[in-house]
């Protein structure tokens, strides 16, 4: 018989209006931190291998108690920070969208290159990506501007 415990762990950071550079540094540190109170070799990690745990989600501690750790509320912030300083049009401040009618269909466009009500009119799209975006979704343009800055790695360093 294996005795088992279950903890999860609990950000300070509740919504997107609390994640900041800073606030994701804090949290990390943190990780660090209570993880280090049960298995003190963690707390000597580096912030790179606390990401990867945090990004896996859990943290497991196998001593005379298995100890199980849920960090899927960190994991979801750390998506969060990194889906909104990294990549294309989705990350960037300029990504805007429009309901276009009754049944909620969206429309996507960029907000400084291109008009919220001329743009879906007149490329004939009823639902999706505006042009702009449909370019460069994947890879941003010269323009981009991300809603959260430094990139999670530079952040760590």
């Amino acid at each position: 018989m294996v005795l088992l415990s279950k903890i999860e762990y609990e950000p300070a950071i509740k919504g997107f209006k609390d994640i900041s550079p800073e606030s994701i540094l804090k949290m990390l540190y943190d990780v660090r931190q209570e993880i280090g109170k049960l298995e003190p070799s963690f707390a000597d990690i580096d912030l790179l291998r606390v990401v990867a745990i945090v990004e896996s989600g859990k943290y497991e501690i196998n001593r005379n108690i298995l100890t199980k750790i849920d960090l899927s509320s960190a994991k979801q912030i750390v998506n969060t920070y990194r889906n909104n300083s990294e990549g294309g049009c989705e990350s960037c401040s300029n990504f805007s969208i429009d309901i276009i009618n009754d049944n909620r269909d969206m429309f996507f466009y960029c907000d400084i290159k291109e008009h919220y009500q001329r743009t879906p009119q007149e490329c004939g799209h009823n639902n999706g990506f505006s042009p702009e975006l449909a370019k460069y979704y994947e890879t941003p343009c010269a323009s981009w501007k991300p809603k959260f800055s430094p990139k999670l790695e530079e952040l760590i360093r």
